[in-house]
């Protein structure tokens, strides 16, 4: 969320004082407020920052004291990891955490890479007042899943997390910067398909209902997040018919493959013999066709159950079950020299650098004020220049 507003700043003209460790026991007092601010551009109308392959987003940690606290440092930390409930899969009692990836950067005090005995008795001093230390986080052309996947079955967190370590105490965290991110995916025919022999995309069948011919037409199987899927049900006679979006799961692991369906939207049983049903895909409640996991697939599918009672005793049923795929972005959006690939790539999973994972960029390492508005005619006010701060992955 996002919390800024003006600040009375102490600004870091000087270097650091330092203290001994072993007698650091009068500068151990928590923060007053300690969090990470995102800048409101890059948030959405309910202040959670949203990114997705290609972006970079800008944000501060906020540290308030009012008093002297030594740390050895101040370090960012942003992570993304795969949350499988196995309990859900009836394989045991525990949610398995497997990590995506686990980036991290200092924005105040000593280097990890420096780490020795000499700076971890040697704590620098961050002096009362407010301080801000902004930050620059760039990710790269890869589908990540998406952060709206979050049920029962699977969750896949992007967390932003900033620390104050101190060795031998405990450390001073932030609440998580809980970030969305929104893969590009094109809305083209996936590797399941969702054409018939000609190409199209429409869906059309009928079935008989006892004595009844129920016809079902979907215009298209193809949809972005945000539309609104409109199903058209025909009948020869009265019948009772219930539309659901469902997320067909399919997880594969080394030791087992398990398979879950869960029910998105659903339109309760109505009456008719001729009309429409709409579901609107909300981004916030509807995330985009994940076909490209570790070991967890999702594919969408509208399933219509249709039913006519033909006596006090027995009612008919029959089921439609039509494959459909949500995108994010139509498939002439993006540019041919934006190669986006999936996480699961080779080349992503095999690449020993920082290329293919998200990047903290060399940015000012000392607390600074925020700018006053100003007219974009205008030349903007600019920051002074600092040296960059450290950076690497766990």
């Amino acid at each position: 969320m996002v919390h800024r507003q003006d600040y009375p700043l102490e600004h870091m003209t000087t270097l650091p004082r330092h203290v001994d460790s072993l007698s650091s026991s009068n500068y151990k007092k928590a923060p007053v407020r300690f969090r990470i601010e995102p800048a409101p551009q890059y948030c959405n109308e309910q202040g959670h920052l949203i990114c997705s392959p290609g972006a970079l987003f800008e944000g501060v940690v906020l540290v308030q004291l009012n008093e002297p606290l030594a740390a050895v440092r101040l370090r960012l930390v942003f992570k993304l990891s795969e949350m499988l409930n196995y309990d859900a899969m009836k394989w045991g009692q525990r949610i398995i955490e497997d990590r995506i990836y686990n980036i991290r950067t200092v924005l105040w005090g000593h280097p990890s890479s420096h780490d020795n005995s000499e700076t971890t008795r040697s704590w620098p001093i961050m002096e009362p007042g407010y301080h801000l230390f902004p930050f620059t986080c760039a990710m790269p052309n890869v589908n990540y899943p998406p952060s709206t996947l979050n049920n029962s079955l699977v969750q896949y967190p992007f967390h932003m997390i900033a620390t104050l370590d101190r060795p031998g105490f405990r450390p001073f965290q932030t609440e998580p910067c809980v970030i969305t991110f929104q893969p590009k995916i094109p809305v083209i025919p996936p590797s399941l398909s969702i054409t018939d022999n000609n190409g199209k995309t429409s869906y059309h069948e009928e079935r008989q209902l006892g004595t009844i011919s129920v016809t079902v037409h979907v215009p298209t199987t193809l949809y972005h997040t945000g539309d609104i899927l409109t199903v058209s049900i025909r009948a020869t006679d009265s019948i009772v018919v219930s539309v659901s979006l469902e997320q067909h799961f399919k997880v594969t692991t080394s030791a087992f493959h398990h398979s879950k369906t869960i029910v998105v939207k659903h339109v309760d049983q109505r009456r008719m013999e001729t009309g429409e049903i709409d579901i609107p895909l909300d981004e916030q409640d509807v995330s985009p066709s994940f076909e490209y996991g570790r070991k967890v697939e999702m594919r969408y599918f509208i399933k219509v159950v249709a039913k006519s009672k033909q006596n006090t005793l027995q009612t008919k049923k029959k089921t439609f079950l039509i494959p459909i795929f949500i995108g994010t972005l139509a498939s002439d959006a993006m540019d041919q020299e934006d190669l986006i690939l999936p996480y699961t790539d080779d080349v992503v999973v095999n690449d020993t650098t920082l290329r293919t994972k998200p990047k903290f960029l060399r940015h000012q390492s000392e607390p600074l004020p925020i700018l006053p508005p100003y007219d974009p005619v205008d030349c903007p006010p600019d920051y002074c220049s600092e040296h960059g701060h450290h950076h690497d992955e766990e």
